[in-house]
């Protein structure tokens, strides 16, 4: 993140520097604020090509760095938990994250109108099977809450 906000600052610095300075004549009276070279048009189009391409760089590092945790079948995860490969499962709202005994991670989604373990059930997991699994429930914090009834879309913008 301070990588980033360096780049971002010395990017917009550039762009300031660049083209709002100007040579003063000392004859003439001072302005409060220099015009820029090539207008103002030519500085908004500036500072927005310097987002652009920060964000264009942001998302390739993002992208690069970024390791996807692999998404499985709900049927996958009844034939894992049945077999005993399963250690773990948090449960958001209709997000799964899946923690296995050898320490890998995985994801997958629920049905949002069934409970988990009637829909493991369902695909015929015993239950034997589903007690050694350790079941976490999280819920979202009040702030998030209060938000995404505010702003229905922070809620995909912001995780809290």
């Amino acid at each position: 993140m301070p990588l980033r906000f360096l780049l971002l600052s010395n990017l917009m610095s550039m762009v300031y520097w660049g083209v709002m300075s100007q040579p003063h004549n000392h004859n003439q009276p001072k302005r409060m604020l220099p015009t820029p070279q090539g207008g103002y048009w030519f500085t908004i189009a500036m500072v927005i090509a310097g987002l652009v391409l920060f964000a264009f760089i942001y998302s390739y590092v993002d992208s690069t760095t970024l390791k996807k945790t692999p998404e499985i079948a709900i049927s996958q995860l009844a034939h894992d938990i049945s077999a005993g490969n399963v250690k773990s499962i948090a449960i958001d709202e209709n997000d799964l994250d899946i923690t296995y005994a050898d320490q890998t991670n995985k994801i997958s989604k629920k049905e949002s109108d069934a409970a988990l373990t009637d829909t493991l059930a369902n695909y015929g997991v015993s239950k034997d099977a589903l007690d050694k699994v350790e079941i976490s429930v999280t819920r979202e914090s009040q702030f998030a809450l209060l938000l995404s009834e505010v702003a229905p879309f922070s809620s995909r913008c912001f995780s809290f």
